[in-house]
């Protein structure tokens, strides 16, 4: 008769556990093995676009998410629309300014017209607003 306690495991990270260890202490090892899997999977997603140019920088982002939120609310209301519409299109400034010219000024002229759009979609808001609450 073989008895499965006294076998040797192998564990997921190559390490060779014997029947003597601790249940618990088996299970908090292969616990702490998967806490440390996950957290170098998470650090590799959180900042994914860190070396990216976004659009406006001179440099590559590899500052902290902090500062790219103070960039972003440090822009004007037509700056951001402009942001949002080239991250939409997978674009950066930089990339925009690579573009052959004709394509570049079809790009402009969707950014244009999609911030006159918005920016009066505001404003009749205001108007509206205005005239509700003399």
């Amino acid at each position: 008769m073989i008895r499965i306690d006294s076998m040797i495991q192998p564990s997921n990270g190559g390490s060779v556990r014997t029947s003597n260890e601790n249940p618990s202490s088996v299970f908090a090892q292969l616990l702490s093995e998967q806490v440390v899997k996950v957290t170098e999977a998470d650090k590799s997603k959180q900042f994914p676009n860190a070396n990216n140019q976004l659009p406006g920088s001179e440099s590559a982002y590899t500052t902290h998410p902090r500062d790219e939120l103070e960039r972003l609310v440090s822009m004007s209301p037509s700056e951001l629309i402009r942001y949002q519409i080239l991250e939409q299109m997978g674009l950066t400034e930089e990339g925009l300014k690579e573009l052959p010219f004709e394509e570049r000024m079809k790009i402009e002229e969707k950014i244009q017209e999609q911030v006159e759009r918005l920016m009066g979609e505001k404003a009749s808001k205001k108007d509206t607003a205005a005239k509700v609450l003399p």
